[in-house]
C-alpha cells in the first residue's frame, strides 16, 4: 500500500470547516493521505465480494452466509480485517475467503475497501458491507442487468432498511431513486444518494480507473465513488429490492460528518454539470444534517448547519424547497419499506433465517 502526502490540496479531513457561496471549498488543515490504486491489471471473467470488517465478526458471518447462498455462485470472496481485536478475521478464513490483515490499527473502511479492490481478480465486484445481507437473487440479477448493458460502469438494486430488535426484524425503509432521478444524471445522485452501499456489482476496471474509494474519508466515500462513476457513464438500476441494510447501534452514518458532506459538495468544482444542482444538494445537507443534530441533542451543529448551508446561501428559496422535497422523499421510503414488508412472504421467510 503506498500513500501520498500531497500538501496543498487536503480534503479537510478533521480540523476546522467551512462553505463558501461560490465555490463551497473547505477550510484545509491538513495534507491529504490517498491509497494509490494500481493501473487496472489483466482481470478475468468472474465477481469477487469485497468485505472491509472491523470488530464485528458475529455481523460477518450473517454477511458470509448470504454470499454463500447466493445463486450465482461467487469466484472470490475479499475480507479486509482493518485491526479488528475479535475474532472477525477467523471467520472469514473459515468461510473460505481471502483475508487481508491490518494489524497495525484504524486505516479506515475507505481504505479498506480500496485495498480490498486492488487484490480482485475478477472483472466484477460487489462491495458488501459486513453487516449487510444479500437476497439470494442478488449478485446474479445485477450481473445480468451489467451484461446487458455493456456502457454501464455498475449496476444496483435497491435496499431494504431493517433492524433487529428483540428477536424480530422490523422495516425501516427502502433506499432508491424516485420517479426522474435516473434520467437526471448525474445531478440527480449527486444531489441524494439513492444507491445502496451494498446492492451494487461494479466492473472492477471501471472503479479502479476512477482511483477506488477516497481515503481520506470517514463517512459517505460510498456516496464519493458512485458520483465519481456516474460522471464516467450512467448506471443501471435493477427497480427491485437486493438487500437488506441492517440497522443497528454500530451504524457509521453520520449527516453531521461536515467534512465529509462538503468533499461530496466539492465534487461540483471539478464537473459544470453538478454546479447547477449544488442548491438541491445543500438542501439535502440542511434537512439531514439539521434533523439529526436535533435528536442528538446538538441543537447548535444544527443552528451551525441551518446558517451555514441556508441563511448564508444566495439560493434560499431552492434550498428549502429541496430540503421540503428530502422530507417527503423519507416519509416515502418509509411507507414503501412498511408496504414491502408487508406484502412480501419471501423477504419475510428470508431474514427470518439470519439473526
Amino acid at each position: 500500500m503506498v500513500i501520498r502526502d500531497d500538501s496543498g490540496s487536503a480534503p479537510c479531513r478533521g480540523g476546522s470547516v467551512s462553505f463558501y457561496p461560490e465555490t463551497f471549498q473547505c477550510a484545509l488543515s491538513e495534507p491529504e493521505y490517498d491509497l494509490l490504486m494500481p493501473p487496472a491489471p489483466a482481470l478475468r471473467p468472474g465477481i469477487s465480494v469485497v468485505i472491509p470488517v472491523k470488530n464485528r465478526s458475529h455481523l460477518l458471518a450473517q454477511t458470509l452466509k448470504s454470499v454463500r447462498e447466493q445463486t450465482m455462485p461467487v469466484d472470490e470472496i475479499v475480507v479486509v480485517d482493518d485491526g479488528s481485536t475479535d475474532d472477525s478475521a477467523e471467520v472469514g478464513r473459515h468461510a473460505g475467503a481471502t483475508v487481508i490483515a491490518n494489524n497495525s490499527g484504524h486505516a479506515g473502511p475507505a481504505t479498506a475497501r480500496s485495498l480490498g479492490l486492488s487484490r480482485v481478480s475478477t472483472q466484477l465486484a460487489c462491495p458488501l458491507d459486513s453487516d449487510d445481507l444479500l437476497l439470494p437473487q442478488a449478485i446474479e440479477k445485477l450481473t445480468e442487468a451489467l451484461a446487458r448493458s455493456p456502457g454501464a460502469p455498475f449496476a444496483f438494486g435497491r435496499a431494504l432498511l431493517a433492524a433487529r430488535e428483540a428477536d424480530e426484524w422490523h422495516p425501516r425503509g427502502i433506499v432508491a431513486p424516485l420517479d426522474g432521478e435516473m434520467e437526471n444524471l448525474p445531478c440527480s445522485l449527486y444531489t441524494r444518494n439513492f444507491v445502496p452501499a451494498s446492492s451494487v456489482v461494479v466492473r472492477t476496471r471501471d472503479i479502479l480507473e476512477a482511483g477506488g474509494y477516497p481515503t481520506w474519508m470517514d463517512h459517505n466515500e460510498d456516496h464519493y465513488v458512485w458520483i465519481q462513476l456516474a460522471r464516467r457513464g450512467a448506471p443501471v438500476h435493477v427497480p427491485e429490492v437486493l438487500t437488506v441494510a441492517r440497522r443497528h447501534a454500530g451504524n457509521r452514518y453520520d449527516p453531521v460528518a461536515v467534512a465529509a458532506v462538503a468533499e461530496i459538495t466539492r465534487v461540483a468544482n471539478d464537473d459544470p454539470r453538478l454546479a447547477p444542482c449544488i442548491p438541491d444538494r445543500l438542501g439535502v445537507q440542511v434537512l439531514d444534517m439539521a434533523t439529526l443534530a436535533f435528536r442528538a441533542h446538538r441543537r447548535s451543529d444544527a443552528m451551525g448547519v441551518v446558517w451555514e448551508l441556508l441563511v448564508r446561501q444566495r439560493h434560499r428559496r431552492r434550498i428549502v424547497k429541496s430540503a421540503l422535497y428530502r422530507w417527503r422523499t423519507r416519509r416515502v421510503s418509509a411507507r414503501q419499506g412498511n408496504e414491502l414488508w408487508l406484502s412480501d412472504s419471501q423477504l419475510r421467510g428470508f431474514l427470518s433465517t439470519y439473526e
